[in-house]
């Protein structure tokens, strides 16, 4: 079987802990999630509760966070089928 071409990109995400509060049932529960890019400790509760706050759930704190670095890949062909085309000077998605 031949080799089917791949598109690849080495992606750092941050996996982060919360301490939340179920403003429903009045308790504290753990959420845990990842976040594209790595972000300074100080901003990084801000972009968690971008990620995790509702209406009944509110993140109070990081518990946790580790960053990691994976490989990811898909064949050209889905990479077709799913990527937008960007326009080459501004990067922007054109419009279809």
């Amino acid at each position: 079987m031949a080799r089917k071409p791949m598109v690849s990109r080495t992606v750092k995400s941050t996996t982060v802990t919360c301490l939340c509060v179920d403003t429903v049932a009045e308790t504290t529960v753990e959420k845990t999630v990842t976040i594209p890019r790595v972000h300074k400790e100080e901003k990084l509760l801000k972009v968690a509760k971008e990620y995790i706050d509702t209406d009944e759930i509110k993140v109070v704190s990081i518990k946790s966070s580790e960053v990691s670095e994976l490989l990811y890949g898909m064949t050209e062909k889905e990479f077709i089928e799913n990527a937008k085309i960007l326009d080459k000077e501004t990067r922007k998605p054109i419009e279809d």
